[in-house]
């Protein structure tokens, strides 16, 4: 385990890095203007609940504000999982063989350039919560949670749903399977109940201290009213995958789909208990990964833990018999899903290395470049604003954003577009920043937006970035004295 967690760290210093994305560039540089004082919702927005914004100012605290604090992140974070699922494998058919090889998988798969594994996401740290907290509920499947055990899965289930609350998903159908198949029926469903309670207690604490912060209203908007209208129709989203609407078999995902599924058979044969619980967490997770509707591949990071142990609970059913046979088979099984799993990543390796590796976005690739000629055209004190949906510029640059909405998505068609994008332009009015940055293939920006900026930009890439003047400042005055010949 020491040797797995040492290559997962080696891996990703050793690899060259790809570009931040989107979504993690973004929690630290609310993270970062938090730390500075702002109020989240409110001075800076987002739609997620807290935790990711306080995991990232911790970050912050202990490493620094750079692009390597989210680096170190993602290790960190990684090998706790690592070490969960280890623990949970440990449990099933196979005992530490099948563990081991639960635990290598991770190793590979959350890695995966295909799933965005190498970003600190929320679904890693969802993932590091969750795990933990089935291991919990494996460990005492038969006698049952003590109060103290309930009272901690309660509070890693919590914890997980303050990243994203798709995690109750996990937390209705895990501690369901482990009411209806547990031995001591009423003591299972006190532990459920009190799991239950430390959920609903510790989201009513989270309510009260926005609402008596005078930020109760905007924090139920962002979190009920726009995930509510941001994930439409669940029940349409978790069946995407029937009507062709979302991908299942990708990247390392199609493989652990396969054996998984294989897996969590061959464990409800041999211990139904034991057997409905995976199910369960292979279910749940796929339900949270599904809920928001949107398949962006770093949402499959949540099905890998549960996939990597039913796995090796699968192979580790056969590892188990007195049969030769049998056991030749869950070697020759175990060799192939390691080699299936390096068979998808090692085309991306290559390309990675060549320096040839294109991610979801192909415009972050565009970043450095971009970033270069922005810190070119600003002063220390001066700042810019981008429409787009790229905040990662703001970290790259070590710029402070200028307004609360780091993307422009969530200033159109949505029911707080027209709140969000009156506290924009009022703080754009304010802070006036000095050169406004358009990514292209995005919807126009508004008029509001540009008027206050010049017609023509100053630089312009057809397949990333136009960056135009502010009217009347500091470089449109420059750009009018050398045109003047002064």
């Amino acid at each position: 385990m020491l040797l797995l967690s040492g290559l997962i760290a080696i891996d990703r210093i050793v690899t060259p890095p790809v570009p931040i994305n989107v979504d993690p560039a973004s929690y630290a540089v609310v993270s970062h203007e938090l730390l500075d004082g702002k109020k989240l919702y409110t001075d800076i927005w987002d739609h997620k609940p807290p935790a990711p914004f306080v995991t990232y100012a911790f970050a912050e605290i202990v490493l620094g504000y750079s692009p390597e604090t989210l680096h170190i992140l993602n290790i960190a974070v990684c090998i706790i999982v690592l070490w969960g699922i280890f623990l949970a494998a440990k449990l099933g058919p196979g005992d530490q063989a099948a563990a081991l090889l639960a635990a290598s998988l991770w190793a590979i798969a959350s890695g995966s350039f295909g799933t965005e594994g190498r970003d600190p996401n929320t679904e890693p740290m969802i993932d590091a919560c969750v795990v933990f907290a089935f291991y919990l509920i494996v460990v005492d499947r038969k006698a049952g949670l003590s109060l103290l055990r309930s009272f901690l899965v309660g509070t890693l289930f919590l914890w997980a749903s303050l990243y994203k609350p798709v995690v109750g998903a996990n937390v209705f159908f895990l501690t369901l399977a482990f009411a209806l198949f547990a031995e001591d029926r009423r003591r299972a469903i006190s532990n459920t109940l009190t799991i239950g309670a430390v959920g609903v207690a510790g989201w009513l604490l989270v309510f009260i201290y926005f609402y008596a912060t005078g930020r109760g209203d905007i924090f139920y908007n962002s979190i009920v009213v726009f995930n509510s209208h941001y994930s439409g129709n669940i029940l349409a989203n978790v069946i995407a995958p029937v009507f062709g609407q979302a991908d299942v078999f990708f990247d390392v995902v199609g493989p652990l789909a396969v054996f998984g599924t294989i897996g969590a058979i061959c464990v409800f044969l041999r211990e139904k208990r034991l057997g409905v619980l995976i199910a369960a967490y292979i279910v749940s997770s796929w339900i949270a990964l599904a809920a928001a509707g949107r398949f962006s591949v770093h949402y499959y990071q949540l099905w890998l833990p549960p996939l990597v142990i039913a796995s090796a609970w699968g192979i580790g059913h056969f590892f188990t018999s007195a049969k030769t046979t049998y056991k030749t088979i869950a070697h020759a099984a175990g060799l192939t899903l390691v080699a299936a799993l390096f068979y998808y990543q090692l085309p991306i390796y290559r390309d990675v290395y060549a320096n040839k590796f294109l991610p979801q976005l192909p415009v972050l690739n565009a970043a450095t470049k971009t970033v270069d000629t922005i810190n070119t055209l600003l002063a220390d004190d001066e700042t810019f604003y981008l429409w787009g949906n790229t905040p990662n510029l703001y970290l790259l640059a070590n710029r402070r954003p200028p307004a609360a909405v780091l993307f422009d998505n969530h200033l159109r068609k949505n029911p707080l577009a027209n709140e969000l994008a009156a506290k924009v332009r009022e703080q754009l009015e304010r802070s006036r920043p000095e050169i406004l940055i358009i990514e292209q293939d995005r919807p126009s920006a508004p008029e509001w937006l540009t008027r206050e900026f010049e017609s023509r930009p100053i630089y312009f890439d057809p397949h990333s970035y136009a960056i135009y003047a502010r009217r009347g400042g500091r470089i449109a005055a420059e750009k009018d004295l050398k045109s003047d010949g002064r």
